[in-house]
């Protein structure tokens, strides 16, 4: 499908002051003015959001192919984050998150206690490796690259929180709030 303007450079014409931007920079053109009126919860999202995409970033800049990097482990990644394994965990964190966890009823937190954003915040900023206790403690089926053990690698992310996991801790075993279809012994992962 061809847009009518595909062949257009923009930046050509006359009395145009746009420019081309990265997401990174796209986001650092956000006036601070703007971000103090949001939450700190907010503020704190947006910071974290900001620093993985400039490391995102950075890892596009240094690597030739970021989507073929090999940690000497035997799968072949398509993360786009190189060779950055916190990225990688951080990314892994998230997806845990995301099977692990609900917020069952108003009043409860948005996150779990597994995964808190000003730890995460404070850890990238320091340059370290992911601070949530979804790492901190060891919780997770990680490979030494980062991503998950038990997941195929082709797949772009887990289904099931028991295959991602090392022991249960997920709040979702809320039988009343539940239905269930039969199991035919079928394995979506």
């Amino acid at each position: 499908m061809r847009f009518p303007d595909e062949d257009l450079d923009m930046m050509s014409i006359p009395g145009c002051d746009h420019r081309e931007l990265s997401a990174a920079e796209l986001a650092d053109s956000v006036p601070p003015s703007y971000i103090r009126q949001w939450s700190s919860l907010a503020q704190t999202g947006w910071n974290i959001f900001c620093l993985v995409l400039h490391r995102s970033e950075k890892e596009w800049e240094v690597s030739e192919n970021p989507l073929d990097v090999n940690l000497g482990c035997p799968h072949l990644y398509g993360s786009g984050f190189g060779s950055d394994k916190s990225l990688r965990i951080l990314c892994s964190a998230v997806q845990t998150e995301a099977l692990t966890y609900r917020r069952l009823k108003e009043g409860d937190p948005w996150m779990s206690s597994n995964f808190d954003m000003d730890s995460l915040l404070d850890g990238l900023r320091e340059g370290n490796e992911v601070c949530v206790d979804l790492v901190e403690n060891d919780m997770m089926n990680l490979c030494k690259c980062g991503d998950f053990k038990k997941v195929p690698h082709h797949k772009s992310a887990p289904t099931r929180a028991e295959k991602i996991t090392k022991y249960h801790f997920s709040n979702l075993d809320d039988r009343p709030r539940s239905t269930y279809i039969e199991d035919y012994g079928l394995d979506f992962m």
